[in-house]
């Protein structure tokens, strides 16, 4: 019974740090994300301690499995949120608002102005090198 009872925890877990992950990835590619993570966090932390339960019920062979995958996917996004929070300050500019416009080379040598691309959607990233 407790192998059962072990099983059920870990894979209980499993499910639920896999469904935080499902939501947080949606939230991502939405461009949604919070400024504060604490109920994924929570999330994350409530299936790691379900699985560790499970485990020390004894969560069986294909228990244990599952329990260590869903260990590896809680505790790396319990540890990417932790050492890689966002700044508390409010961004400069925000999704979907005008930017000021400027002028710069682009990687042939020619001018590039950003006003070139209004109406357009478009990533803009500034790359720190030194080559």
């Amino acid at each position: 019974m407790d192998e059962l009872s072990g099983f059920r925890l870990a894979v209980f877990g499993t499910v639920v740090i896999l469904a935080g992950w499902a939501s947080w990835w949606a939230k991502i590619k939405a461009m949604t994300v919070p400024r504060n993570a604490i109920v994924y966090q929570a999330i994350m932390a409530s299936g790691v301690v379900l699985i560790v339960m499970g485990m020390s019920r004894g969560a069986g062979v294909p228990g244990g499995l599952l329990g260590m995958v869903g260990l590896l996917a809680g505790g790396m996004y319990l540890v990417t949120s932790f050492i890689s929070g966002l700044p508390e300050e409010p961004l400069a500019v925000q999704i979907g608002e005008r930017i000021l416009d400027f002028e710069a080379t682009d990687s042939a040598g020619e001018p590039f102005s950003l006003s070139s691309l209004d109406g357009r959607p478009f990533l803009l990233k500034f790359y720190r090198g030194h080559w």
